[in-house]
């Protein structure tokens, strides 16, 4: 099965799972914890990109309009159902779809219809950021926002002796060096390279660490990840990137209730 096949067929069975309520339903408070997990990437990234109230409600209308549009009528539903059932068999989707016969376009027309709606929402929102916003969504989206949090346990060990500082620092070196070649091979960072990153960082005084604490990450980012940070420079190549991060804002099973708790912290301010 091709990739964009799957894609489509998950986005099916969340339309199945999605159909079911005839109106809104409140979401329960996170039980697990990878939906508190989930909920604080989502939050996240709303924060990164300093959504203001007026974006907030436009993501609102936008996710309660697709979950709107992906209940299903009967026959769609009984459609769906289907090639659900047949993929947990172990078919592949065109097998599935032969064997809909003449119900096989409720499928398509079902995922045409979410398709398009989802591009005009996601277009819609991204016309409403700001190139400041854009950057900081991005940014926040990819390895950008692993090497912040790399930055801030610089921050949080400072004040350690210098011996446990020794015990700690291969740890944090080689997990980041290890990310930095999974993610950006090409950048051939080293544990040399990385190392002083961490040294450099935690030799610095505290106002100096201070000052500097916003503009290191992209410092950081020069040395493991620099093909990433340059596309990320390059506002076609980023906007590309922030469509499918819309797309995941928008589609998030938890993202109104996400988005209602965002938007009651900003009127308690």
């Amino acid at each position: 099965m091709k990739a964009c096949s799957l894609v489509i067929v998950l986005v099916t069975i969340a339309l199945v799972v999605a159909a079911a309520p005839s109106g809104p339903e409140e979401l329960a408070p996170p039980q697990t914890l990878m939906e508190y997990q989930e909920d604080a990437n989502y939050a996240e990234l709303l924060n990164a990109a300093q959504f203001t109230t007026e974006q907030l409600d436009a993501l609102l209308a936008a996710q309660t309009d697709l979950k709107a549009t992906s209940l299903l009528a009967p026959d769609e539903a009984a459609a769906l159902a289907e090639v659900r059932q047949g993929i947990l068999r172990g078919l592949t989707l065109g097998e599935v779809l032969t064997g809909l016969g003449e119900r096989a376009p409720l499928f398509r027309q079902v995922n045409a219809r979410m398709a398009e709606l989802r591009q005009t929402q996601s277009k819609a929102l991204m016309r409403l950021l700001t190139e400041d916003q854009k950057s900081s969504l991005a940014w926040a989206a990819t390895w950008g926002r692993a090497v912040t949090t790399f930055v801030d346990s610089v921050r949080q060990l400072r004040g350690v002796p210098d011996a446990q500082w020794q015990q700690m620092k291969p740890q944090l070196v080689q997990s980041l060096t290890r990310m930095s070649n999974q993610i950006d091979p090409a950048a051939k960072a080293t544990a040399e390279q990385v190392g002083a990153l961490f040294d450099a960082a935690r030799a610095m005084d505290d106002q100096t660490f201070k000052a500097r604490r916003a503009a290191l990450p992209k410092e950081w980012a020069q040395v493991v990840m620099p093909n990433i940070l340059q596309r990320l420079a390059d506002p076609a190549s980023r906007d590309e990137q922030l469509a499918g991060v819309i797309n995941q804002l928008l589609d998030y099973r938890r993202g109104e209730e996400v988005v209602r708790a965002k938007q009651d912290a900003l009127a308690e301010r």
